[in-house]
């Protein structure tokens, strides 16, 4: 895998900015590695989609490969597409895209067409080559771009003057792993036994050496290296030794060769080298992922958590360092005076110490910290650098692949699903994330302020609502103008919502909004617009306004919930009602009657943040108050320490299969504090998320689905730090297309019993029924989830929070699978 030094970040970068001027370059300078990088990413596309039929199958990775040439960043992996995000609209480009490393935007011109699987990728000293490696058996229909291929950096073509395919004599297909650039070579590793094609194929066991100026193999290298794959290479300074980690049985039929492989620069195995030993009781289980070479270290990493670093000059083991279950080590990367070592570790790492099998019973001073799927280390001495931290989450897999970048930045891919963003907002990411200092000249602007809408109209008044605009440095405030003037300036405060009350306005007239979201560097959004009018003058001769609230208080706040109260208005008339506003959304009301005081319960909030209410008096003519206004914080979890992921769920199995509806179902898991929620994948996207409670048991409903196909599912719970349980994962598929007709809407719905924390219904049954699926509107803008099933027409819906209404309808399911139409929709609420 890539492995980049000092000298070679400052060679790339001054070449790629030389060949662009035409400049000579005859001296390099060198570029030192930030001081400490961003735990924030900035904004960037991402590549969705999972290829599940690769070579590595069982590794649900996205991102295998990242590079750079210039300012564009090259992707490489098993995804299948581009998008902006999550939802945005698709760019068809499987296995290897292109990204301007400035913006993240998908480079359009770049779209070359591989048949399978990318998994490194190296760029030549001058920028001019894209060396690609992995299991793919031609690009762009040309089959001696074969496991290994040479393309143009602009359009993704294939350079046909460089020829170097990898093989198997058996016919199995030649998968490069790894590659290495050093001197005048590539160096590659993988599985294969021959380099090249025709009269110039050269026979060599998993490792190679070719010419970066045409690919013409070096036959003086000849490895014996049996069974598994050679994943990760590495080459000294003088290229008098090879490095090697991987699955492989032996080297020269010595053992000792197995995992971790140091030879000449011949291909023979230095077997005093070679034997780093294991962990015994998971000796089936020691494998090595990938090894790079600093000026005097090399380090390796793999299974059983663990990254070992060794003297260059001897071979003696240096340090270990490790992390806690879930963590092998997959990519290393050196960047200038720094080693960047990834995983699928997402809770702590052990510097200087192999954990594994002492995690119960560390030593006081073994220095313990949290890590987020990425370490650092130094380059020089091998030390663990406590302070870096990354703050993102992973499907399952975790980190794959590291870039560092001239600029200083630190691109990483893997099954990333989420970032915190520079800006502070939790953000979707797809399958790779961009990590910079976050200092120095601002010259990028602010995204557009997001989801401008109208959330009240009045007579006089009219009020605005957006979302908080992403930034790569973070947005200082928003510019608000009505009809081309500006009007407002709104300070941010870390909300993820903001708004702004235009008063004094004209009755039925209406007026144009724009919104534009400002950095501290002065770089300006586009802005976001809108049209809002108000509303015309109220019926009737009563024109006089309630009193406004008074006596506004919190009565009670916790982690979710936020209790408000308020004394009475009064009116010249009377007061119809109250109506409470959120970050300047109405969120309830409270019928006004003869009490003094009125209160309001607001839940499902997050812990530990600010909320601004207003409480607004109306009358029946629709006249309002001045709004009472107060800002309230929720509780802040109070174990902040909680490092500890919750089991991984169990029992993971599919309930239901219909034509494009697959129903799965799982056994809870267990946290040392507590779960929260599940988190659903399909095909490595996020899909849903299943809040926990008491239940032993959880289901979710896939639906929109395709007919007769199969699908990969993976289930994480969450517990409220943040940490995620190890993926439980199911192959589940919809069925053919069903025959027969779907039987008649059930009707009747009604309920037979109420409780404080029951219902429950009945039906008729229509003709042609063999079972039923009993729905309840979410409350939370996503419709119709379902609770439960049954053969019988009655059904008890439990665990159900007292005085509140629910919302039911039942569908029929026939023998063939085929579905109704829903009943009509039936509200119940429990008793008080």
């Amino acid at each position: 895998m890539p492995t980049l030094r000092l000298t070679e970040i400052s060679t790339r970068a001054r070449l790629a900015v030389a060949a662009a001027f035409g400049v000579v370059v005859t001296a390099l300078v060198a570029i030192p590695v930030l001081a400490e990088i961003s735990p924030n990413a900035e904004v960037t596309w991402g590549v969705y989609g999972l290829d599940t039929s690769t070579e590595t199958d069982a590794i649900a990775s996205q991102v295998w490969a990242i590079e750079q040439i210039g300012d564009t960043i090259y992707v490489g992996g098993k995804f299948l597409e581009a998008r902006q995000n999550s939802s945005s609209s698709s760019r068809p480009q499987p296995y290897l895209a292109a990204f301007n490393a400035s913006t993240g935007a998908f480079v359009d011109a770049f779209r070359p067409d591989l048949e399978s699987a990318v998994y490194s990728l190296q760029a030549s000293h001058d920028g001019s080559r894209l060396f690609v490696g992995g299991e793919f058996r031609s690009i762009d229909g040309d089959t001696e771009a074969h496991g290994l291929a040479a393309l143009d950096p602009a359009t993704g073509a294939v350079d046909t003057t460089w020829r170097a395919k990898a093989t198997n004599t058996s016919g199995a297909r030649g998968v490069v792993f790894g590659m290495d650039v050093h001197g005048d070579h590539l160096y590659l590793s993988g599985r294969f036994d021959q380099v090249g094609s025709g009269a110039g194929a050269h026979s060599t066991e998993k490792v190679g050496r070719v010419a970066l100026a045409d690919g013409a193999t070096d036959t003086t290298l000849t490895t014996d290296i049996e069974g598994g794959s050679v994943w990760g290479i590495g080459v000294n300074n003088d290229a008098s030794r090879i490095y090697l980690a991987g699955y492989h049985d032996s080297v020269d039929g010595d053992t000792a060769g197995a995992d971790y492989s140091v030879l000449t620069n011949t291909g023979s195995l230095i077997a005093d080298r070679s034997d780093i030993g294991g962990n015994s009781s998971r000796a089936s289980r020691w494998y090595g992922q990938d090894v790079v070479v600093t000026d005097n270290l090399v380090f390796w990493g793999g299974s059983e958590h663990i990254v070992r670093v060794f003297a260059e000059s001897d071979g003696s083991l240096v340090r270990e360092h490790s992390t806690k279950t879930g963590g092998d080590y997959q990519d290393l990367e050196v960047v200038g005076d720094r080693v960047y070592g990834s995983c699928h570790c997402y809770t702590v790492h052990a510097a200087d110490f192999d954990g594994w099998g002492h995690w119960g019973n560390l030593p006081a001073d073994v220095l313990v910290t949290p890590i987020k799927y990425v370490a650092a280390y130094s380059a020089t001495t091998g030390a663990y650098i406590p302070e870096f931290q990354l703050d993102m989450s992973a499907t399952q897999a975790g980190v794959w692949a590291i870039h560092g970048a001239a600029d200083g930045c630190l691109w990483v891919g893997g099954d990333l699903s989420r970032v915190t963003t520079i800006a502070g907002n939790d953000r979707a990411a797809g399958g790779f994330a961009k990590f910079c200092e976050g200092t120095g000249t601002d010259n990028r602007a602010p995204d557009m302020p997001p989801n401008l809408v109208q959330t009240r109209e009045e007579r006089t008044k009219i009020v605005l609502r957006w979302d908080k605009a992403d930034d790569n440095l973070g947005t200082a405030l928003y510019e608000v103008s009505r009809g081309g003037e500006v009007i407002a300036e709104v300070e941010t405060t870390g909300s993820g919502k903001y708004w702004f009350t235009d008063s004094g306005l004209e009755e039925q007239t209406l007026y144009s909004y724009s919104v534009v979201a400002i950095d501290a560097a002065g770089n300006r959004s586009e802005p976001a617009e809108i049209e809002a009018g108000t509303t015309g003058a109220v019926a009737g001769g009563d024109t006089e306004a309630p009193t406004e609230p008074t006596a506004l208080t919190q009565t009670r706040a916790e982690k979710t919930k936020i209790v408000l109260r308020w004394n009475a208005s009064t009116d010249n008339l009377a007061v119809q009602d109250y109506e409470v506003s959120r970050d300047g959304v109405a969120v309830g009301l409270k019928t006004a009657g003869s009490a003094n005081q009125y209160w309001f319960t607001d839940s499902d909030l997050e812990p530990g943040t600010t909320y601004a209410y207003e409480v607004v008096a109306r009358d029946a003519a629709a006249n309002r108050s001045e709004p009472a206004v107060l800002e309230v914080t929720t509780e802040a979890d109070a174990d902040a320490t909680d490092t500890e992921a919750p089991t991984t769920p169990s029992d993971l199995n599919q309930t239901r299969t219909e034509n494009a509806k697959i129903v799965i179902q799982w056994t809870r898991s267990t946290d040392n504090v507590g779960v929260t929620s599940y988190e659903v994948t399909r095909d490595g996207e996020v899909v849903g998320t299943k809040d926990a409670g008491s239940s032993t048991f959880y289901w979710f409903t896939d639906s929109g689905l395709t007919t007769a196909t199969a699908y990969e599912y993976g289930v994480v719970a969450v517990d409220a730090a943040g940490n995620r349980s190890p993926a439980a994962t199911l192959s589940a598929g919809t069925t053919g297309a069903a025959t027969g007709q779907a039987p008649e809407a059930p009707t009747g719905l009604r309920t037979t019993n109420q409780t404080r924390d029951r219902i429950v219904l009945n039906w008729e049954a229509p003709t042609g029924a063999a079972g039923y699926v009993i729905e309840r509107d979410s409350g939370d803008g996503q419709g119709f989830v379902e609770v439960g099933t049954k053969t019988s027409r009655w059904f008890t819906n439990t665990g159900l929070t007292a005085d509140t209404a629910y919302v039911y309808r039942v569908v029929a399911v026939g023998g063939d699978g085929l579905r109704s139409a829903p009943s009509d929709a039936l509200s119940v609420s429990t008793l008080p």
